[in-house]
């Protein structure tokens, strides 16, 4: 069993990545707002390097951890498929490209439902009170995430601006999620 402490420093942890991966969405979904056609293919292959050093990070982090931990941490399967999803992305990166808003879309829904999971471990601490607020936000990223991935619209640059703009909305949505779980965190903390 893990102590109050430490699982408030990991949640802290997890919220502080998830900022700055959303910080880097948001400016990635900017770009694609400018330069949809040329960005496409260096994406993919930009993303696909990430993922294998996300993977990697991910992977060495599970075998670093103590025994009691590693039973509910996910970051052996998240460094498996991050680390598999990168290589492939840069093998067949053209193929990525075709499907990338699949691939955005899905990570969005993995990455609210995540948020999702952790407003049932902040509900169990009767102190935090907050975490009703970051369960409807998760839901409206779950919701742009769907967007992306029904496209309603029909043509490549509509396509991209329909998957920058759903990008956008759901990670400043992230942003602000972030910032009330860090506020909710330190007031809880103070009292």
């Amino acid at each position: 069993m893990i102590s109050r402490e430490e699982f408030i420093h990991k949640i802290k942890v997890s919220v502080w990545t998830s900022f700055a991966v959303s910080l880097l969405f948001v400016i990635f979904a900017l770009i694609l707002l400018f330069k949809t056609e040329d960005i496409i293919s260096n994406f993919i292959l930009t993303l696909g390097f990430m993922g294998m050093i996300f993977g990697c990070i991910c992977f060495l982090k599970f075998f670093r951890s103590d025994k009691v931990s590693r039973s509910y941490q996910d970051d052996l399967f998240e460094g498996i498929l991050f680390g598999l999803f990168g290589f492939i992305a840069i093998m067949k990166h053209m193929i990525f490209a075709d499907m990338l808003t699949y691939f955005v879309g899905f990570y969005l829904i993995y990455k609210n439902a995540r948020r999702f999971q952790m407003c049932f471990h902040l509900k169990e601490d009767s102190s935090i009170k907050f975490w009703n607020s970051v369960a409807f936000l998760s839901a409206i990223g779950i919701l742009f995430a769907l967007i992306i991935i029904f496209n309603p619209f029909v043509g490549r640059i509509a396509f991209t601006k329909v998957i920058a703009y759903s990008l956008i909305g759901s990670e400043i949505i992230h942003i602000f999620q972030s910032v009330f779980i860090l506020i909710g965190l330190k007031k809880n903390h103070e009292e």
